[in-house]
């Protein structure tokens, strides 16, 4: 199954944009690792990580890992 055209350059666009902050933040030590932009944009992007108006912590996006491996 194959996504339309626009939708694959929107992905593409986001986790590139997502691996550009993430490996930038490594470089300047900022602290924003992977998991904390994991947990920051979880909530807008995948509603099934949180519940009832909650945020989503870091256990939330370590459940979502295992369920995708």
């Amino acid at each position: 199954m194959s996504l339309p055209g626009h939708t694959q350059r929107l992905l593409v666009l986001l986790f590139g944009t997502f691996r550009v902050i993430a490996s930038n933040s490594e470089r300047a030590d900022t602290g924003m690792t992977s998991e904390a932009l994991g947990v920051s944009v979880a909530p807008s992007f995948f509603q099934s990580c949180v519940s009832d108006g909650k945020t989503a912590r870091m256990k939330d996006v370590l459940r979502f890992k295992q369920l995708i491996s």
